[in-house]
């Protein structure tokens, strides 16, 4: 159902007009303990985060968090659920959406189910179990899920940390990745059987949400494979940011080819991938294709990076070297089945192999919570 359903114009106004929390964000800042919070060491932080926080106690933030929350409560109330499911941990917007299942009081059970991959300069999956569980210091419990489902022993290793308890972590198949396999033995999608020298190299450019980051990786791998008609670079938008759209991405629009086809299609055409932190490379080297990381100027979230050993490059004359190198001899890039195996262990499923579908583990849920 749409939660906008729930909202009339006197919730709208309401939220938009609700100055408290500003006024209480005013009233703490002008105290001297409060700067001191943002002190480290001999150095005060707090000039880098005053205009920021300013701004987030101003912006449309706060009243469309608790717009969600009081819809989620309202939609909780009329329905009656057993169990929810939140696909962004936690996001700001799940937040609101716990906060609305705990006001609706109906008992039921909050879940959240691992949306991508994560490693551990994400640092937006973490939290602190003492102000999270625990309300410290101030008896104030954060809105969290009560059970985690993550994918891959990485992910239930990250949540672990968190502070969640052992029994609220449940190992589990995400529906993003249901279908994601590591290439059976013998098989490869990469150049595995490709001839020793390869006349052209299609590389496959993966972009995420951070356009900024990807038009950097864009110019070096541009730059480094100019001035050779061997190679032939198709880029890959992701679905909610079109990075060929953007002022910057003008110079290149003649040498590469932006694809419109399925990911599957997409992987399919590549001899070689290249990223920054996608988690496409991690379905196309499972799928045994080369991939290689430019290396962010900011955070590394690549997930594969932290689970397997990948090139990784963060100048264009090493990059053009390797691509030399990888036309010579692509087969001697391309992922063995051992390291395919570990990473689909460590990313996308139990140990065993054995991935649990999302049904039993609700049912069993249900079922708890009908019994309390």
């Amino acid at each position: 159902m749409l939660l906008q359903a729930l909202l009339g114009l006197r919730d709208i106004f309401r939220a938009v007009g609700d100055f408290r929390p500003l006024a209480i964000y005013l009233s703490a800042s002008r105290r001297g303990e409060f700067e001191r919070l943002f002190q480290q060491e001999e150095v005060c932080y707090y000039p880098l985060f005053a205009e920021r926080l300013l701004y987030g106690f101003l912006n449309a933030e706060l009243p469309h968090r608790n717009l969600v929350a009081v819809a989620t409560e309202r939609a909780c109330r009329r329905h009656r659920p057993r169990v929810t499911l939140s696909f962004l941990e936690h996001f700001p917007y799940s937040r609101a959406h716990y906060e609305g299942v705990r006001r609706s009081q109906i008992g039921a059970r909050c879940c959240a189910v691992q949306h991508a991959s994560y490693n551990r300069e994400k640092t937006f999956l973490f939290l602190d179990p003492s102000l999270e569980w625990r309300g410290e210091p101030e008896g104030c419990v954060v809105p969290h899920p009560d059970y985690v489902l993550p994918s891959g022993e990485l992910g239930t290793e990250l949540f672990l940390q968190c502070g969640y308890p052992l029994h609220r972590v449940l190992t589990a198949a995400s529906p993003r990745h249901l279908g994601t396999r590591a290439s059976p033995p013998g098989a490869c999608a990469g150049p595995c059987g490709a001839p020793r020298t390869m006349e052209t190299v299609r590389v496959l450019l993966v972009c995420t949400l951070n356009v900024e980051l990807e038009l950097d990786m864009v110019e070096a791998v541009y730059a480094a494979a100019q001035g050779s008609p061997a190679i032939t670079l198709l880029l890959r938008n992701h679905p909610a940011r079109r990075v060929d759209q953007q002022p910057a991405f003008l110079p290149y629009k003649k040498y590469i080819a932006v694809t419109r086809g399925s990911l599957e299609d997409d992987l399919a055409a590549a001899d070689l991938v290249l990223f920054t932190y996608s988690t496409v490379a991690e379905e196309a080297f499972l799928q045994g294709k080369p991939v290689w990381q430019w290396l962010p100027a900011g955070f590394d979230g690549s997930a594969l990076a932290e689970t397997v050993r990948i090139p990784r490059f963060g100048s264009v004359a090493s990059l053009r070297r390797a691509l030399a190198e990888f036309r010579r001899d692509p087969a001697r890039f391309a992922p063995d089945e051992e390291m395919r195996r570990h990473v689909l262990e460590r990313l996308f499923c139990a140990p065993d192999a054995a991935l649990q579908p999302l049904a039993p583990l609700i049912g069993r849920l249900v079922a708890e919570a009908s019994v309390t």
